[in-house]
């Protein structure tokens, strides 16, 4: 059997071009980077989002914690409009936006995680959130047979500026349609 033995660096690592931290960092840090080879433990700790890159083609501004619906691509961008639970055409939704964009502006919305920073007042911790029938977010599931259905994310705090909530239904309909 073969003698373990320690590695030990004492004044900076260097691999394939890549400085490494010669420090531990705390519980449930990840490894950044600046871009420029230099690695460090990041101050936020798991990442509780993934994220994707979009576009508004919408024809109007759309605002932080509007679902989205994916209309197209251009190149590494998907192409969205609002999502609205009784146009077919605007359905399913992809996600929520993380951030307001302008018509024709990029920025991200969340596929699966947590969204904060946005008015959840007129919501209950753990009230269930859909697609509403006209867009946006809404905690009453709509009815009737013209109105999809999807359940997309929960409540986590209540504040008029910085309240979350978690999507997880993002990209699906429900099982069973308003019949």
């Amino acid at each position: 059997m073969a003698t373990q033995k320690k590695f030990v660096v004492k004044n900076g690592l260097i691999a394939s071009d890549l400085s490494y931290p010669t420090a531990d960092g705390t519980a449930n840090q990840t490894i950044v980077t600046d871009g420029a080879g230099n690695l460090s433990f990041g101050s936020t700790g798991i990442s509780e989002t993934v994220q994707m890159l979009v576009k508004n083609v919408s024809g109007g501004s759309l605002t932080k914690g509007t679902p989205i619906h994916q209309t197209g691509t251009a190149g590494q961008h998907s192409e969205v409009i609002a999502a609205r639970a009784d146009t077919a055409g605007a359905m399913p939704s992809v996600g929520v936006l993380a951030e307001t964009l302008a018509d024709e502006a990029e920025g991200y919305a969340v596929i699966t995680g947590r969204l904060s920073n946005i008015d959840t007042s007129s919501y209950s911790e753990g009230d269930v959130l859909f697609v509403g029938a006209t867009g946006g977010l809404t905690s009453t599931k709509p009815t009737g047979e013209s109105n999809v259905t999807q359940n997309i994310g929960i409540v986590n705090k209540v504040n008029a500026s910085s309240g979350s909530i978690t999507i997880y239904g993002s990209g699906r309909g429900a099982a069973t349609p308003n019949l």
